[in-house]
């Protein structure tokens, strides 16, 4: 008798414990629905210049870029250090998408590679995701965000290349690098990388994390997850000539590092790096893909 009660007990314990699984899956998956319906943008399009990102191609010439209908789509920030993959990031976005992105600067030279919502002011509600770099801009987006992340060592030495050839995709030989100059400016901007992320993660009250190591591996599946997590519905046939031409005109190459990070920098950068790490994972689960970071663990 107690050997059939026993085994009703546990028979029951099991039903609950599976009904419990269960259900809080189902509730789950059912609130995650509900949330992507109340996430859902509705795009009303806006009369204003239009760009064909790939006009030479047969499948693809006759999809086209534009704005939205002004103060119809959320103001939401695309935030990184610089050269950390945002201007790439926003053709793939406008790729994907259809939209222009917009900015808070007004860079001519990406203006005239067809990126127009670079000339709207970034706040009139006519583009999807701002760019930015600069610290302290959750309360600006309302703390709304897109958040990329590159590995310091990459970015600062990109970073570097950028302001001393004043081009995004320029670079200047290794032997007319000072090693000095050099770390007295990776000095300085290893705290301004981190400082981005920390006020981001701890003042944005929405922040989307990318890394820009996964984009790079995984351009398509990233940005579409991306914007599908936005609330953007996408034209797999659009997205489909997006994926023949994922690089864009501002992919900039890997720079050579050339013995620039002596040990005392790579031992600060990854101190950096470490309290960087803990941050995201404390704030959104994620873990930074250090394994992916050249100079992290030798």
């Amino acid at each position: 008798m107690k050997e059939k009660v026993l085994m009703i007990t546990i028979i029951v314990f099991v039903l609950c414990a599976l009904y419990s699984v269960t259900y809080n899956y189902r509730y789950r998956q059912l609130s995650a629905d509900i949330k992507q319906m109340e996430r859902k943008i509705e795009i009303e399009w806006g009369d204003w210049k239009e760009n064909r990102p790939w006009p030479r191609d047969a499948e693809c010439r006759n999809f086209t870029t534009r704005i939205a209908r002004e103060g119809t789509l959320p103001l939401m920030a695309l935030a990184s250090f610089p050269r950390s993959g945002n201007t790439w990031l926003r053709y793939l976005i406008e790729g994907a998408s259809g939209l222009f992105t917009g900015s808070v600067y007004m860079d001519k030279r990406i203006y005239k590679s067809g990126y127009y919502g670079e000339a709207r002011n970034h706040t009139d509600g006519t583009t999807f995701l701002q760019k930015t770099h600069y610290k302290a801009r959750p309360r600006e987006f309302n703390g709304r965000g897109v958040l990329i992340i590159r590995d310091p060592f990459e970015a600062i030495l990109s970073f570097y290349h950028f302001k001393s050839t004043k081009g995004h995709t320029g670079s200047i030989k290794p032997k007319n690098i000072s090693i000095d100059d050099f770390e007295q400016f990776a000095y300085t901007r290893i705290t301004r990388w981190y400082e981005i992320i920390e006020d981001w993660l701890t003042n944005g009250s929405e922040v989307h994390v990318v890394f820009y190591e996964d984009l790079v591996e995984h351009p398509i599946e990233v940005v579409t997850h991306l914007l599908r997590e936005l609330g953007l519905q996408l034209d797999p046939k659009r997205v489909e000539c997006l994926r023949k031409f994922t690089t864009g005109k501002f992919l900039g190459a890997k720079h050579s590092a050339n013995n620039l990070y002596r040990e005392d920098l790579k031992s600060v950068f990854r101190s950096v790096i470490s309290m960087a790490a803990d941050k995201i994972e404390t704030k959104t689960g994620q873990k930074l893909p250090t394994h992916k970071y050249e100079f992290f663990s030798e």
